[in-house]
Parts: C-alpha cells; structure tokens; sequence
C-alpha cells in the first residue's frame, strides 16, 4: 500500500497567520487569550494551549461591564472576526488586543458595512451559526440575510436593492447555483463573488487528486465547514473517501493490499496532523499484509 499526502494541503494563509503570531507571542513567555476557539480544530488548540495560550468564550464581551477579568491579559480575535460592536467595545476599553481575523474575511466585513451604509439588503449564502457569519452580521447590524439554499428565499425582500455574498469557506460551486436562482427574481442585485480564491484553487485541485488514487482521507475538525465541503468534493469524484478527524478513527478494512490512499486535510489541519495519519498507516498495514 502507497500512501501519499496531497501536496496542496496544509492550514490557508489566514490560519497559517494566526498560529504564527499566537506561537510568537508564546515564545516570548508571554501569554495570551483567543476570544472563541482559534480554528475549527480541536487537536491544534490543545497544542497551542499546552504552549500556555487560553481560551476564552466570546460571550464574555455580550456581558456589559464584565471587562475586569481581561485587562491583564493580551487577547487575539480568532480567524473568523468578531462583530463590529464586540470589537467597539475592546477598544473602548483600552484592552490589549491582538487582530488574528483572517485578511480575506476583514475585507468582506469592511464590504458588508460599506453595503450596508449605502443602504442595500445584506444576502449571505452561509451557515447562520457559523462564527465567520455571526460576525459579518455584526457590520450590518444583525439585519442580513442569511440563506443555505432556495428554501431560504422567503426571508428576502425582493423588494429592496440587494447585494449577495458569501461567507468565505462555502464552496464556489455553492454560491454560483444560488446565484443562478436567485438572479432571475430580483430586479436590482449585486452579486459579488466572496468565498475564498485559496480554498477554490484547492478545490480544483483535491478534484483530481481524489481520482487519482484509490482511498481518500479527508482530515479536519468534525465542526468545520470547510473540511465538510472538502470531503464532499472528495466523495463526488472517489466513492471511498472518508472523513475523520485523527488516525484513531481509521479502519483498516477500508484498504486493499494493492491501494494507493491519499491524505488530505482542512484549511485548518496542519501539515503535522496529516502526517500523524500517515505515519498510522505506515505503522500498522504491515498487520494486513499490506506493503508500505
């Protein structure tokens, strides 16, 4: 049995950023606090909290007043953003703060409350609770649409001059069938294309190196949405892919002795983490008869 990583995987640039700078601040012995899970992946947070960074919910900042239990400590806004309002209220607070937001998704925020501000419908094609979404709605005063599929289009006013994002991990495939049905009902819409250029170039890529192997391994976080359109990208051009979040979760009946298997991740699975699996598979197919 083969096994090869995929080449473009690896954590995207803004995640990549992220853990760069939490890992810079810790190497000077200081410490720091992440408002809300970092990335969408449990086992790269447990390694950077071993490095001493913490965790903090971000409902502490919904809470008025309750901004003692910070002001000793630095605080980094996660890769999703935060709403405007929870970012007015640390700088009105003079709090240390460190910005982690992902470049590409601060663009989009600054794009919504320019919208916004010129008076047009905010229409996201998202997932409601996504963090990334809760904190795009923040810049338009939580009056944005958010919608998933046509079965959401009930919430529009068709009414009303319109612009359609999206949040910045959907898959372009998505957006682009949204578009299509949305665009005929409404007389006065903006489209713009917002979902991530890096995660659509690795889309077209994980295309063909899913059909280029015989067993793929999609890994990520079981509450990240990127891994999720990734494995479903995977499962559409190769019927044996499977999703799973550490080499814990592999079945060795899933590989025949002759199998070439292929190892990919989330934008928010590092390289080390891929290499885990392998290393897994290179350990333990020999108890199969399988060659490494």
């Amino acid at each position: 049995m083969q096994v090869i990583i995929d080449k473009n995987a690896g954590v995207c640039p803004g995640v990549d950023r992220a853990i760069h700078i939490i890992e810079d601040v810790l190497e000077e012995n200081r410490t720091i606090t992440a408002l809300g899970p970092i990335i969408h992946n449990r086992y790269e947070i447990d390694r950077l909290s071993q490095l001493g960074m913490k965790t903090r919910e971000q409902s502490i900042l919904e809470k008025n007043g309750d901004f003692e239990p910070l002001r000793k400590e630095k605080l980094f806004i996660r890769t999703h953003g935060i709403p405007k309002r929870n970012y007015e209220k640390l700088k009105a607070e003079h709090l240390n703060v460190i910005d982690g937001t992902c470049p590409i998704v601060r663009r989009l925020q600054k794009r919504v409350e320019r919208y916004y501000e010129n008076g047009y419908q905010i229409v996201i094609v998202g997932k409601a609770k996504h963090p990334e979404v809760i904190g795009l709605l923040g810049y338009c005063d939580d009056t944005g649409i958010v919608i998933l599929d046509e079965f959401d289009f009930d919430k529009i006013d068709f009414s009303k001059k319109s612009v359609l994002v999206s949040q910045t991990t959907i898959s372009q495939q998505k957006f682009f069938e949204i578009k299509e049905k949305l665009s005929p009902l409404m007389n006065d819409l903006e489209i713009v294309d917002t979902t991530c250029k890096h995660i659509n170039k690795r889309h077209d890529h994980l295309m063909e190196f899913s059909k280029n192997v015989d067993v793929v391994l999609v890994v990520g976080g079981k509450t990240s949405s990127n891994t999720g359109v990734l494995y479903g990208i995977c499962s559409q051009a190769n019927s044996r892919s499977y999703r799973i979040e550490s080499a814990g979760e592999i079945r060795l009946n899933w590989f025949h002795e002759e199998d070439i298997v292929g190892i990919t991740g989330g934008t928010s699975t590092p390289n080390w983490q891929l290499e885990l699996v392998r290393d897994y598979l290179q350990k333990y197919s020999p108890l199969r008869g399988f060659n490494k």
